[in-house]
């Protein structure tokens, strides 16, 4: 991420910002594109034959893909790495689930978004897999079974989870049903470039940046976002390369499992820096891939770290020499959309669109923030209480003083709120969020249901002990309270479309 989520008493941040491939945040630069050079994302997805693009559209040409639809088969699918090097456009729906504690029988449980209807046999879900020459597979429900334990994929094994109390058996359905995709690699050459399937029927979606024929990853070199070739590894937090959990770090790469049957490595180690406010990331050579790692556990031993006889995605190395990445391109960014709303998409050389960020934050509650408005800041999608989704600016759920708060509040009644957020020694004293809003949970996720303006309050503050009580303000925070309502329309609209 771009920047870190600074702790406020009481309130849920929804602020989830865009994928650190963007590096659209303070503190991190980008090589910047004309706005208006591209109109539209016609270069990172579209239709085919019989695959259909389901997209998020924000009006003149800010368009972010979701899936595809698959007319045939009548589902939405997505272009996953089926086996190593290979593609298929497989039902986005997914099971998780396993009823084995050896995570090899995939089973279905119903989570789909409301308005769909219960799961019936024969809907088509797929299952990812450890194995390299099944990665990914089709499947279609069988049968809808009691269960009284389930089990899920997790970095460190096959785990219990307790999840529902009924779970759906699967048929595996043949890979030819599903439209095959190949790989290539567009863009200028000499520059940033993205890989990209291409179904059988001419649908296509550009997949990740790539540099040099590698896919690549994001750096910083003093303030500059570049992509470093080649798969990084990070400061492992903890493991070490001795019995004695003694000496340097090692560090630490959890591989795909695409990357994990592709035999891939990581080539160089990367160590996040702002030494003054601006970052300039460390890089080393990435050396001495090491098997046997140890790490304190409880009751402060040092433990080696246990490998069962399934594949292992963790993968250890020493930091070598100190690498430079001036020589790897810049990320540049350019505004796709001539309207309110834009989509930020990394572009090549020529300006050309590459990658557009994701829709899915994979985190529940949370929306990333994926578009942009005509000033420059970010929103991301939320539904309003009429069915519409909103782009809505950065903000805070507003939650109501409930008895055990500790305040701080404006009154000497300890009755209102007032929300504090650290300044951070890196902040350029701007407020950090534009609204405070309130949110329902639904049967269909999340729905804000009101808007407020966002006030700075330097009056007189109290919290909550055994009495109310005055308090002295901190000089390295902001104390901000809500302020009028802002109507939810104001919010631009974005409508949920699949081609024709």
């Amino acid at each position: 991420m771009c920047g870190r989520m600074r702790s406020v008493s009481n309130t849920k941040l929804w602020l989830y910002l865009l994928s650190g491939t963007l590096a659209a945040c303070s503190g991190k630069s980008v090589a910047e594109v004309p706005a208006g050079q591209q109109s539209d994302t016609s270069a990172i997805f579209g239709g085919g034959a019989r695959l259909k693009a389901h997209y998020l559209d924000g009006g003149s040409g800010a368009r972010a893909l979701v899936d595809f639809y698959d007319t045939e088969l009548k589902s939405n699918c997505q272009f996953v790495e089926s086996a190593s090097g290979q593609y298929h456009c497989l039902p986005t729906e997914r099971a998780f689930s396993y009823f084995d504690a050896d995570c090899s029988e995939p089973a279905y449980v119903d989570h789909r978004a409301c308005g769909q209807g219960p799961a019936l046999a024969g809907l088509l879900v797929s299952a990812l897999s450890e194995e390299c020459d099944a990665l990914a597979e089709g499947y279609s429900l069988a049968e809808e079974r009691p269960v009284t334990r389930l089990y899920a994929r997790g970095l460190d094994g096959c785990i219990p989870v307790s999840n529902s109390k009924t779970a759906w058996s699967l048929v595996r359905e043949p890979l030819t049903r599903f439209v095959q995709g190949s790989l290539s690699v567009v863009g200028a050459p000499g520059g940033l470039q993205a890989s990209r399937v291409t179904g059988d029927d001419g649908a296509f979606s550009n997949l990740r940046l790539m540099a040099e024929g590698k896919p690549c990853e994001q750096v910083v070199v003093q303030g500059v976002a570049r992509c470093m070739p080649g798969l990084g590894a990070r400061p492992s937090s903890g493991y070490f390369d001795t019995a004695s959990c003694a000496g340097s770090e090692l560090a630490l790469r959890i591989a795909s499992d695409g990357e994990r049957c592709a035999k891939q490595r990581a080539e160089y180690v990367l160590e996040e820096r702002a030494p003054t406010c601006v970052e300039d990331d460390a890089l080393y050579q990435a050396i001495d891939d090491v098997r046997d790692a140890y790490r304190v556990e409880q009751g402060n031993q040092c433990l080696a770290r246990l490998r069962d006889s399934k594949p292992d995605n963790y993968s250890f190395y020493h930091a070598g020499e100190e690498l430079t990445a001036e020589d790897a391109p810049p990320m540049a960014i350019t505004r796709v959309g001539s309207g309110v709303l834009g989509v930020p998409c990394q572009t090549d050389r020529e300006g050309t669109p590459l990658l557009a960020p994701s829709q899915l934050s994979g985190v529940p509650g949370y929306f990333p923030l994926v578009w942009s408005l005509a000033e420059g800041s970010a929103c991301g999608a939320i539904v309003d209480p009429s069915g519409t989704r909103r782009c809505v600016p950065a903000s805070v759920v507003w939650s109501t003083v409930t008895q055990g708060s500790s305040g701080p509040f404006s009154d000497a009644s300890c009755t209102q709120r007032v929300v504090q957020w650290s300044l951070g020694q890196c902040s350029n004293g701007s407020r950090p969020f534009s609204y405070f809003i309130e949110t329902d949970l639904t049967s269909c996720g999340s729905v804000i249901t009101h808007a407020y303006a966002v006030e700075l309050y330097s009056g007189p503050l109290y919290e909550q002990r055994d009495t109310c009580t005055a308090l002295s303000p901190s000089p390295d925070h902001f104390y901000l309270v809500r302020g009028p309502e802002v109507a939810l329309a104001s919010f631009p609209p974005i409508a949920d479309t699949t081609e024709r």
